[in-house]
């Protein structure tokens, strides 16, 4: 079917769902367009006269996209990004579709993707990208992802042979032994954290030598399997970042880090929690620096980007104030946990999970996250699908919670909870976040958010 038909019709699909109140039509569109020309992706890709930037990992992708977006931004270029966070191959179709003018044409000279990890390398293949950034590898979604040295090697073989710019977090085995062989591989890293560390953060997924299969080395472990590292047998040691970080801080609302690039000393001050956002923020001003912008203008843009969708979003409710922070697996939920329990002072909690597709079926992960090193809130509500799981975990973990399953009983004892002109705290699963949100815009109007 010829493309412009395709285009067309697949408009029409994101105008009647939008019509029929079914969404923004983030997915729907790209879908239908798939199902009629197989190669539609690579038909809008060719159209981008600067080509595309693929942001890939399990956690973090929405975040550096962001931030990638916001160092490139220029009067004479413009982007397109997919920020609402659907990554699939249709998601990023759609992405196009929504962008187009009736004749097909996409006006954006380049694109800056997050992509699904599972989906990368279809996506690749069909963008030939200019420039990727690999952030990490966790576990997350094993019923959906498999183990993690098959996702790397799928990985692998999809970049084997590019002559694209590739950026990669030198502290995760997995990721960095990807560019052992690409010459246009750089990479990212800390050389220290002044962070207390969980004691039960037990979520090390990728701990082996690539070559070899013996256990690594650690001189550091900053968290989870990410740190610095080498083989006992010196067939592999972690690569030299050329953004090289040193954190001083971080909390639910700072990071504040020194970094190194090139000989200079740079100071790095994000509102956004944990040492995973440092890390998405060096990911991103390494790919804005190898791409040829100036580097003190990359960190104030990286600065000034804003929380992305459900990460560290701000709403505010009757004069409370919500913090929602998006959990979906053991190393993501530790790094929340850390961030908390550098606050000066604990507040309410509300933790909803769910288990629904976009979540993952599978809940056992719950049992690897260090909710024993949580501090002691005035209130611990929890909801979702799987409350009573969740509810158990933390009876386990000397945890005294409110178990309410229905969602809307959750929030008002959560919200009750708080002192008038106080902070909540809400760790929900990604489905639980959406339905957070929508009953949430009922109530009051939301702060924060940047769709």
């Amino acid at each position: 079917m010829p493309s412009l038909l395709v285009i067309w019709i697949a408009k029409l699909s994101a105008a009647l769902s939008k019509r029929l109140g079914r969404g923004e039509a983030s997915a729907l569109p790209g879908l239908v367009a798939e199902r009629l020309h197989s190669n539609i992706l690579e038909h809008f890709g060719r159209q981008l006269s600067q080509g595309s930037v693929l942001v890939t990992g399990t956690n973090g992708k929405t975040t550096t996209t962001r931030m990638i977006a916001a160092a490139l931004s220029s009067d004479e270029q413009t982007l397109l990004v997919n920020r609402s966070g659907s990554n699939l191959s249709r998601s990023l179709v759609s992405s196009f579709i929504l962008a187009s003018d009736w004749r097909g044409r996409v006006s954006a000279d380049m694109a800056v993707f997050e992509v699904d990890e599972a989906a990368f390398p279809e996506v690749f293949e069909a963008l030939k990208p200019k420039a990727v950034v690999i952030l990490n590898l966790f576990r997350d979604q094993l019923d959906r992802y498999g183990e993690l040295n098959t996702l790397a090697s799928k990985l692998q073989q999809a970049l084997k042979g590019t002559k694209a710019k590739v950026v990669l977090n030198a502290d995760d085995p997995l990721i960095a032994w990807l560019g052992h062989d690409l010459p246009n591989a750089t990479y990212f890293g800390l050389r220290q954290a002044s962070v207390k560390k969980l004691d039960h953060d037990y979520a090390a997924d990728s701990t082996a030598c690539p070559v070899c299969g013996r256990a690594l080395i650690y001189q550091e472990i900053f968290y989870a399997h990410v740190g610095i590292y080498s083989c006992s047998k010196k067939h592999f040691k972690r690569p030299q970042p050329i953004v090289v970080g040193s954190t001083t801080r971080v909390t639910l609302n700072q990071s504040q880090t020194t970094l190194e690039i090139d000989g200079k000393t740079h100071q790095l001050n994000l509102e956004l929690p944990g040492l995973y956002n440092v890390y998405n923020a060096m990911a991103a001003i390494t790919m804005a620096s190898q791409l040829g912008h100036d580097v003190t203008e990359i960190i104030k843009s990286v600065e000034s980007s804003p929380a992305a969708f459900g990460r560290a979003e701000t709403i505010r409710i009757n004069d409370r104030q919500l913090q929602i922070f998006l959990v979906k697996n053991p190393t993501g939920f530790n790094q929340v946990i850390q961030a908390y329990g550098a606050e000066p002072k604990a507040s309410p909690l509300l933790i909803l999970v769910n288990d629904l597709i976009a979540d993952g079926r599978d809940v056992s992960w719950l049992w690897d996250v260090a909710f024993e090193d949580m501090p002691e809130s005035p209130v611990v509500v929890v909801g979702g699908t799987r409350v009573y799981d969740l509810a158990l975990r933390l009876k386990y973990a000397g945890v005294e919670a409110q178990a309410q399953a229905s969602l809307n009983e959750a929030m008002k004892a959560f919200v009750e909870s708080i002192p008038e002109g106080g902070k909540g705290i809400v760790l929900p699963t990604y489905t639980a976040m959406l339905e957070l949100r929508k009953e949430l815009s009922k109530q009051t109007e939301l702060v924060g958010m940047d769709q």
